[in-house]
C-alpha cells in the first residue's frame, strides 16, 4: 500500500463504536506491510466496534480498493458479575452524618437530615433552633425538610446516633475490604477518564484536576472506589454519570481526607476514615459520611 494514502492525517483506515457509528479519534501508522491505528483514548471496555479501510486508500500503482473493506471487534467485559451494593443500615437515613461533628457556612445548603455522634455544639454554622421534644433540631441551612440530630439531644436520638456510627464504620470495612477489579488504574489520576462498573482500589492520591470523570454504566451498575491517601478534586473538575448511572451506586472510599476544592462536583456517597471538606461552590449529590 501507499503509505500516503494510510498514514494520518489520510481518512482511510477508521475505527468508530458499531453502535451509532461514533468516530473514535486515533493516529494511523504504517510499516512494512502493517497498518496499525492507535485511538488516542482506551477503548471502552464491553463494547462493539468496527473498523474500516475506505476506498481512498491505494497502492503503489495509484488503484484504489474498489470497496470499503470492514470488520468487527468487540473488547472485553472487565467486570463480568457485578460487585453488589453497600449497604449503608442506619446510616442510609442521612445526607451527612459526622462523627466528630460538622461544620458549615451561611451560603451553604444541606437537603436531608444530618447527625453526629458528638454533642451539638459539634454542629457549627447552622444556627440550630432546637425542637420542643428536644429530639432534633432544624436550620435554614438544612433543607427539604431535613433535620439535625446530636448525641445530647432526648429521646432515642442517641442510640439512633450510635447506630448510624456503627452503620458508617461497617460500610467502611465493607466496602474497603472488597475484591478489587483493577488496582493502581492511571496512577489515581482520573482526569478526563471513563470508568465502567467495579471494583478499583489505588495506594495513591486519587484526583481529577481540571478534565472531568465519567462513570458510564446502566442504572444498577455499582461503582466502589477506594483508595488508602486522598481523593481530591481541583480546578473545577466534575464526577458525571453517564448511561443511566445512579449516584446512590458509586461509592469513593478514602482512608485519609476527601477534598473537594472550589466549584468542583461529586457524584456518589463519600465514606472518608479521616475527614470531607466542600470549598466554595463545591457540590455534591450524594452522601458523605465521615
Amino acid at each position: 500500500m501507499d503509505p500516503a494514502t494510510i498514514e494520518s492525517p489520510a481518512l482511510s483506515f477508521l475505527l468508530k463504536k458499531t453502535e451509532g457509528l461514533i468516530d473514535v479519534p486515533g493516529t494511523v501508522t504504517y510499516s512494512g506491510n502493517t497498518a496499525t491505528f492507535d485511538p488516542t483514548a482506551d477503548l471502552t471496555a464491553d463494547t462493539a466496534y468496527t473498523a474500516m479501510i475506505t476506498t481512498t486508500a491505494a497502492d503503489l500503482e495509484g488503484n484504489t480498493l474498489v470497496v470499503v473493506y470492514s470488520w468487527s471487534f468487540s473488547t472485553v467485559n472487565l467486570f463480568p458479575n457485578p460487585s453488589p451494593t453497600v449497604d449503608l443500615g442506619a446510616a442510609g437515613t442521612f445526607t451527612v452524618f459526622g462523627n466528630s461533628g460538622i461544620s458549615t457556612v451561611p451560603t451553604s445548603a444541606i437537603t436531608g437530615d444530618i447527625g453526629t455522634t458528638s454533642a451539638a455544639i459539634a454542629l457549627t454554622g447552622f444556627s440550630l433552633v432546637l425542637d420542643g421534644t428536644g429530639v432534633f433540631s432544624t436550620s435554614t441551612q438544612i433543607v427539604g425538610g431535613g433535620k439535625a440530630y446530636a448525641f445530647d439531644y432526648s429521646g432515642s436520638t442517641p442510640a439512633n446516633m450510635t447506630a448510624a456510627s456503627g452503620a458508617v464504620g461497617a460500610a467502611y470495612t465493607d466496602a474497603s475490604g472488597r475484591a478489587a477489579n483493577v488496582t493502581e488504574l492511571y496512577t489515581g489520576d482520573l482526569s478526563g477518564k471513563t470508568l465502567r462498573r467495579g471494583v478499583y482500589k489505588w495506594t495513591t492520591v486519587v484526583h481529577a484536576d481540571i478534565s472531568n470523570v465519567t462513570l458510564d454504566g446502566s442504572a444498577t451498575d455499582i461503582w466502589i472506589l477506594i483508595t488508602s491517601q486522598q481523593i481530591n478534586l481541583t480546578g473545577g473538575a466534575k464526577v458525571i454519570l453517564t448511561g443511566g448511572a445512579k449516584a446512590e451506586n458509586v461509592f469513593w472510599i478514602a482512608a485519609l481526607d476527601v477534598e473537594l476544592q472550589a466549584n468542583t462536583h461529586l457524584e456518589g456517597i463519600i465514606i472518608s476514615a479521616a475527614g470531607i471538606d466542600l470549598r466554595s461552590g463545591a457540590t455534591v449529590n450524594g452522601r458523605l459520611f465521615s
